[in-house]
């Protein structure tokens, strides 16, 4: 059993990334679409095994959530979900603490291999 927190702003990104996890060892899925959202849902009790974050993230940015994830709740990984698949973003986000992250055109069973990775304790960086 896998909890899985799932940030974007996107709805229909949300209901992609839901549809994609059905019949998987994901059973837990908890969606924010705020950055904030995503700050005060790790100061529960029950934090998730992994987090995805999109970088179009609404509020808190995606980035300023994912240094407050690194630093306070570094062994949980996030996986950042981009649109610039390219260049030196990717590499800023690993800088940040990310352990992963994707482009919105990554194929369903290359991202399914990217978070079994991750949760492994290993990298991803996407192909595309």
């Amino acid at each position: 059993m896998t909890d899985l927190l799932l940030a974007d702003s996107d709805i229909k990104s949300l209901d992609y990334w839901t549809e994609l996890l059905t019949d998987t060892d994901i059973t837990n899925i908890t969606q924010c679409m705020r950055g904030e959202e995503v700050i005060d849902y790790m100061k529960g009790d029950n934090g998730p095994d992994l987090v995805v974050l999109s970088v179009g993230l609404e509020g808190l940015d995606a980035l300023e959530t994912a240094r407050q994830l690194t630093h306070h709740y570094h062994r949980i990984p996030v996986l950042f979900q981009t649109t610039h698949g390219s260049g030196p973003f990717p590499r800023k986000l690993l800088e940040l603490g990310a352990r992963g992250y994707v482009s919105r055109d990554t194929p369903k069973e290359e991202l399914l291999h990217g978070l079994s990775l991750l949760l492994q304790g290993e990298k991803y960086i996407s192909c595309e």
